[in-house]
């Protein structure tokens, strides 16, 4: 039993198609069977969850879910062939979420701020922090350490995520420093009483 068709290189999601060939030399002619990620339960017994019958397996257009690795599997009368498998991969372009380590406000030289950049991207991605009204990249890391924070890291930050296939849309997170206050007293001119 051979899959006719060479693995693929990664495949593009929204793009691309797939077709998988599973060619089996038996006599008499067998059924085959398309499994997809086969788990093994905690005995080490394969779990079979099936999702195609015959010797083709065919994806119009695939998408990230589409990858793992593909299964095939030939019977007959006589028995089980081995199963042979092979690996699809499929790309896409970064999507990402944001978080942040506090809860609303945060008090000015007290509390610290943690933001957190999960991307979905495949291959991976390259990560840019930035802060609204500031073109300046913060940092290229999952999580940006504000630290203990000023009134000044009050703002917007964003994040956005590229790839070869292209940048995510950015993801906003806001941080709210509260301070106390700061009074200041200016003299005005001081007119003079005509008489």
């Amino acid at each position: 039993m051979l899959f006719r068709s060479p693995a693929p290189a990664p495949l593009i999601e929204g793009r691309d198609s797939l077709v998988l060939d599973c060619e089996v030399d038996s006599n008499p002619l067998p059924a085959i069977s398309w499994y997809k990620d086969i788990q093994t339960d905690g005995s080490g017994v394969p779990r079979l969850q099936e999702i195609s019958r015959g010797a083709q397996l065919r994806m119009e257009t695939v998408s990230r879910h589409d990858a793992g690795l593909y299964s095939c599997i030939a019977s007959n009368i006589i028995g089980e062939g081995d199963r042979v498998d092979i690996e699809i991969d499929v790309h896409y372009p970064p999507n990402v979420t944001v978080s942040s380590s506090a809860e609303g406000a945060v008090v000015e030289d007290e509390d610290s701020v943690s933001l957190k950049c999960e991307v979905d991207a495949n291959p991976e991605a390259e990560i840019t922090w930035r802060k609204e009204g500031d073109r300046r990249v913060l940092g290229n890391f999952p999580v940006l350490d504000i630290g203990v924070v000023s009134r000044t890291d009050t703002g917007t930050y964003s994040c956005t995520a590229t790839n070869e296939l292209g940048q995510s849309p950015p993801a906003f997170v806001d941080v709210e420093t509260h301070f106390p206050p700061n009074a200041t007293v200016r003299s005005s001119e001081i007119g003079r009483a005509h008489v």
